[in-house]
């Protein structure tokens, strides 16, 4: 099998997984919100998971480093824009501050904007 067969047979099965756990956590009452995030890097992004697996409100459902976006889930209920107060104040300590909410996207969008941002490299 092709190098580049077996990239997109792992792109499909994320991309379907993906689209399950959306499902599922709709069900759960939990939203995802994706996130332009200027100043992420490996280190960056590292040091960000151990601190959200220390908070329940907010799981990291996918990054894309070198497209600077991420999608977080976290569970509905108050304002987008307190919840998004609550994760920037979380990321800042560790040197993300550049944080915008990317309203209007989704998961299909976070892929293009992922894959542009890798073939570009």
């Amino acid at each position: 099998m092709k190098k580049g067969s077996i990239l997109s047979a792992i792109i499909v099965i994320a991309i379907v997984l993906t689209s399950s756990l959306t499902k599922a956590q709709t069900t759960e009452n939990v939203a995802v919100m994706y996130l332009q995030m200027d100043d992420i890097n490996v280190e960056k992004y590292q040091a960000l998971v151990t601190k959200v697996k220390t908070q329940s409100a907010f799981a990291i459902k996918d990054v894309c480093i070198p497209a600077h976006v991420m999608s977080v889930s976290y569970t509905i209920g108050g304002n987008v824009e307190n919840i998004l107060a609550q994760f920037k104040s979380m990321a800042a300590p560790l040197g993300m501050v550049a944080i915008g909410l990317k309203t209007n996207f989704d998961e299909e969008q976070f892929m293009h904007q992922c894959m542009a941002a890798r073939s570009a490299d």
